[in-house]
């Protein structure tokens, strides 16, 4: 039996952000904060704002978590 949780998720060309809040605000400044991390800011397909979706995600399968300001995320490459 799966133990899935809501999480805010947004799907990046490049890697996917799965961020535990239940904030949409705050999971776009999390996702902001990976492009600026990752140097995206230049490139046409990030200049667009994040959109986080809510989606249930088994919290045991993500790995150790990253924190930004407080709030847990994980980045899963494509």
């Amino acid at each position: 039996m799966s133990a899935a949780k809501s999480f805010y998720v947004v799907r990046e060309p490049e890697w996917t952000i799965v961020v535990d809040t239940d904030k949409e605000f705050d999971a776009r400044l999390v996702a902001l904060e990976v492009r600026e991390q990752k140097g995206e800011f230049t490139k046409p397909e990030f200049m667009s704002s994040p959109k986080p979706a809510r989606e249930r995600i088994d919290p045991h399968l993500l790995g150790d978590p990253q924190d930004y300001q407080g709030t847990r995320y994980w980045v899963i490459p494509a």
